[in-house]
Parts: structure tokens; C-alpha cells; sequence
């Protein structure tokens, strides 16, 4: 017995040790016509200048009863404790219009490679039909929930996973404009909302920041001075990739090749970063490190969609970038990963990071279970 659990836990150990020399895990879900597909990857499989081939995209199934047009379009995404949250979005056939509907699916598993993932509708439904809505993960494990309609009332919804209940607060009357484009958590209990021309509808754009405290439930206009790149424009819907990597600073990717930065604290631009390499619209970006430390140094990774010679999307560029601020204040840009990704035809795409913290429960458990083997 003493041999075998010994045996047992040094693969376990192994199979960990794998996962962290596999680095980064990405998971993505595709759509395609009125599929939604899912894929795991990990970032050792991102090399310079190649290519990854993917194939065997299975089609994501639903609970009983459920049936492929039930999954909806532009809907909003997270991750909440490794599991997938899908919240509103547009029906498709029969039916045409909004949802209510909340989605979950369970932690991915671990390996590499395409399979079948089941999503369930909630049992409680949004007070609100909602599309192209923001949705932001609360450090307490709530879920976040904004925009997507033009309601006034219940214009907030605050899910619980763990009691499938809704916290619902009102538009204020002084944010007459209902449609921000990207939220981001500012800190604990601060969601951040930007609005592409201003929180009024006010006819010059004026690309705003108002920052609301879900605890306190109040409001602030915080800015109305983002920048904007010229050759991007601002379109009414258009989400804007607002990253924040703490010590006050915001970086803006709407451009692989040229960024801005933001200082929260002075309330404006304080610099801009040029990357080496094929401009094009940053469909997703994400900041690699901890906001809750100050740094001089950051790394991102950024997807980019690959439109054809047909005007449809195939494919996704990808970069890894590490900024450094330099002494003189500006800050340097060095791409140390860029290539292609196969995915396939698609109509919409959405990226997470794989949860390190459910990866590591996982196997937290997997040693516990070792160690009442040992113990029977």
C-alpha cells in the first residue's frame, strides 16, 4: 500500500510539475453559425514565427432539455473559481431578441486539446434582457453585471453563485448615458465603468471614466480625458481592451501597435507604447502580473483577429510584450512571442486565462485523497 500511494503521489507531482512547465493556460470559445466551441491550450505551445494547428473542435452541448439555438450570442463572459459564466446575449433562431439567462459550466479539466463541455442555465434569471452586456468578477466571488440594456431600473445585477440569488441596484438620474463600453475592478468593491462619449449622450465625444462602489452604492464621474487613437475611432458598442496593473496605472490596447497609458491619479496620458509589430484592431489583452503590486516592468499577451481575403476571420495573431519604464520615463516595448493561431471560421471569439487558483485546489485535493488512501 505504502509503494503504491508513493507511486501515486510522485505522479501527481509529475503531472503538476508538467502543468508549470507548460506555462500560461489559455481556454477559448469559439462560435461559429450557432455553434459555441471550446479549446485548452497552453503557452508552451505558442513558438516564434509558427504556427499552431488546431483541429477537433467539439460543439458544446447543453443540459437537458436545452438545445443549440438556446445559446446565445454576444453574450458576456467570466470565470468565477475556474468555472465559465455566460451572462445575457442575443438569442438566435427560433427565437430573436435578448436573454435573461445566466449559463455556467464546470472548472475545465486540465489537459491540452478539444472536448465536450456542458453548460446549464441557472435556475434564476436577470431582471433585465441583456446583450453586448459587462460582466466583472468581485474578489468575493460575485459576478458583476452591467449594461446590455437601456433600463434605468435594476441597471446593476449582482449574481451569487453560491446562493443563485441577485443584489439589483438603479441607474443614478445623473448617468443618463446606459451603454458603457468596458468596466475593469479597480479594487475591492470599485468597478470602473468607461463610456465612449461621456455618461450624458452629449454630442462631442468625450471618453469618460465613472467609478461606482458596489458597497457603498455610489457614483463618481471620475474623468472625461481618455485618449484615443486616431486611425481606431470609437464605435457606440465597441468594447476598449482598459488594462490595470495597479500603482495607478491604466494601459489602453485598441492598437497592436501603438498603446496608451493612463495615470488614474493625475487623471491623464502620461505616455504611449510602440510595439513592434503588425498593426491591427487588439480583439483581447491581458495583463500577466499582480495589480496589487507597484511595478516598473509588465507583460501582456494580445489577440488579434486575421481577416482573409474573404472578409471572414480564420485565424488570430498573438503576441507576448513586456513594457519597461524607463529612467527617462518612457516606456520600452520588447515582443518576445508572436505568431499565428489556427482556429477555424468564426463568427465570435472569447479568451480566458485558465484559473492557477482552481489548478492548484485540484491538486491540493488530488494529495488529499492520497493521503486517505494511506490512512484506510
Amino acid at each position: 500500500m505504502e509503494v503504491q500511494s508513493a507511486l501515486k503521489t510522485k505522479e501527481i507531482q509529475k503531472t503538476n510539475q508538467t502543468h508549470k512547465d507548460a506555462g500560461l493556460r489559455f481556454t477559448l470559445l469559439k462560435y461559429f453559425n450557432i455553434n459555441v466551441q471550446y479549446l485548452s491550450f497552453n503557452e508552451v505551445n505558442l513558438k516564434d514565427d509558427t504556427h499552431l494547428e488546431v483541429s477537433g473542435f467539439s460543439v458544446v452541448s447543453g443540459g437537458e432539455g436545452v438545445v443549440s439555438e438556446d445559446f446565445p450570442t454576444v453574450p458576456g463572459f467570466c470565470r468565477v473559481g475556474g468555472a465559465l459564466f455566460m451572462v445575457g446575449g442575443m438569442y438566435n433562431e427560433p427565437e430573436v431578441g435578448p436573454t435573461k439567462w445566466l449559463w455556467s459550466a464546470p472548472p475545465p479539466p486540465i489537459p491540452d486539446g478539444s472536448f465536450t463541455m456542458t453548460w446549464t442555465r441557472c435556475d434564476t434569471a436577470m431582471d433585465s434582457e441583456r446583450f453586448n452586456n459587462l460582466v466583472v468578477p468581485l474578489h468575493d466571488g460575485r459576478i458583476f453585471i452591467c449594461g446590455g440594456t437601456c433600463e434605468p431600473k435594476c441597471w446593476i445585477e449582482i449574481y451569487d453563485p453560491e446562493n443563485g440569488e441577485f443584489d439589483r441596484r438603479d441607474l443614478p438620474d445623473h448617468i443618463s448615458n446606459p451603454f458603457p463600453a468596458s468596466c475593469f475592478l479597480l479594487a475591492d468593491q470599485l468597478v470602473m465603468l468607461y463610456y465612449h462619449n461621456g455618461v450624458n449622450k452629449e454630442e462631442v465625444v468625450r471618453p469618460s471614466l465613472v467609478l461606482y462602489d458596489v458597497g457603498r452604492n455610489t457614483w463618481e464621474i471620475f474623468a472625461e480625458n481618455l485618449p484615443v487613437h486616431e486611425a481606431h475611432g470609437l464605435l457606440e458598442m465597441e468594447k476598449r481592451n482598459l488594462i490595470y496593473v495597479g500603482g495607478n496605472i491604466l494601459f489602453i490596447i485598441d492598437q497592436a501597435s501603438r498603446w496608451f497609458v493612463y495615470d488614474l491619479s493625475a487623471k491623464k496620458e502620461v505616455g504611449k507604447v510602440d510595439v513592434r509589430i503588425k498593426d491591427g484592431d487588439a480583439m483581447q489583452a491581458f495583463y500577466l502580473g499582480n495589480n496589487d503590486m507597484i511595478s516598473s516592468s509588465w507583460m501582456f499577451y494580445i489577440f488579434l483577429p486575421n481577416e482573409n481575403y474573404y472578409h471572414t476571420y480564420t485565424d488570430l495573431r498573438y503576441a507576448k510584450v513586456e513594457v519597461v519604464q524607463g529612467k527617462g520615463g518612457d516606456y520600452i516595448a520588447t515582443v518576445q512571442l508572436s505568431g499565428l493561431l489556427r482556429v477555424g471560421d468564426h463568427d465570435e471569439l472569447y479568451i480566458f486565462i485558465a484559473d492557477e487558483v482552481s489548478s492548484k485546489r485540484g491538486a491540493e485535493e488530488d494529495l488529499l485523497e492520497v493521503k486517505e488512501e494511506d490512512e484506510k
